[in-house]
């Protein structure tokens, strides 16, 4: 699992809007095969987004469940929309796990 075309673009004023793709680089789904869709261990991949410190999240969902993600080319775009103070550079956490893809975080920061 990885995350990539991370964006951060300020809309206005302190509102930011970060987008990233959550992708599965690895050959197979993180489902494995179709059994795996109904096992309890392989979970659908959750992303969860946790602001940074004085941050406001104000998009309606932080905690997303974006179901299993097929091999390669797999992947989804998502995005949230926060209020930070103009001198705070981390955004957010963003966290990913499920699946068999492994699980990654990654800190976001303006640009």
């Amino acid at each position: 699992m990885v995350l990539e075309d991370i964006c951060v673009d300020a809309v206005g004023g302190q509102v930011y809007r970060v987008r990233v793709r959550v992708a599965n680089r690895g050959e197979l789904p993180t489902h494995v095969t179709n059994r795996g869709r109904t096992l309890r261990r392989l979970q659908p991949v959750q992303v969860c987004f946790h602001p940074a410190k004085g941050v406001e999240l104000l998009s309606a969902e932080g905690h997303v469940n974006i179901g299993h993600l097929e091999g390669i080319t797999g992947g989804k775009v998502l995005e949230w929309f926060v209020s930070a103070p103009k001198n705070e550079t981390i955004l957010c956490e963003i966290c990913v796990q499920g699946g068999t893809g492994g699980n990654v975080s990654e800190q976001i920061k303006k640009s």
